[in-house]
């Protein structure tokens, strides 16, 4: 966990700044009292969001292209968890499986 000013030293940002993306919810850190802490997952989406600015994506376009990864993210996730589940079916299940979706239903 990582507070607002080791945040705002490590990608050289200002505390102002943080506190704007977390008020447009760009991030999501734990708040304890007065304080925010950003975990792992916290911390690589400041770090996105630096990378994107530096790329001169405005502030404008963040909020979709933030979304736009999430949802990509979410349907990596779910594929991945797909994948889990069908390595877990017989061999002669999966190949019917793949008959269907060829389209061959004979």
């Amino acid at each position: 966990m990582m507070s607002i000013e080791e945040a705002s030293i490590r990608f050289q940002v200002t505390q102002v700044d943080l506190a704007a993306w977390v008020r447009r919810q760009w991030v999501k850190p734990l708040r304890e009292g007065e304080t925010w802490y950003f975990d792992d997952c916290d911390l690589a989406r400041l770090q996105l969001i630096c990378d994107l600015r530096e790329l001169e994506v405005g502030d404008e376009a963040l909020p979709l292209v933030l979304s736009l990864l999430d949802q990509l993210y979410a349907t990596r996730a779910a594929l991945a968890r797909y994948r889990h589940l069908l390595d877990q079916l017989p061999e002669s299940t999966l190949r019917e499986l793949e008959k269907v979706l060829r389209g061959d239903h004979g």
